[in-house]
């Protein structure tokens, strides 16, 4: 199952907060998407395999899901 978030720029749910470089399906707008703790802030690592995406910080030690994550995003 597919996990999309709204785009800054139209409000759609169309971005994939789970790829480093997203692009709204909507408005087309590209998007560079940066996923931090919710508990310290500091940017999470991906990890990837098998098919699916986590996170993990290397501060508090812990895997982030990716509906805890906070995401950032900066458009180009």
């Amino acid at each position: 199952m597919s996990y999309f978030i709204n785009c800054p720029r139209c409000n759609k749910i169309a971005l994939n907060p789970l790829q480093q470089e997203s692009q709204c399906e909507e408005c087309t707008t590209a998007y560079t998407v940066a996923a931090q703790c919710p508990t310290c802030e500091a940017e999470l690592e991906r990890i990837i395999g098998c098919g699916t995406t986590t996170f993990f910080c290397n501060d508090c030690k812990a895997m982030v899901s990716k509906r805890e994550a906070v995401y950032r995003l900066s458009s180009h």
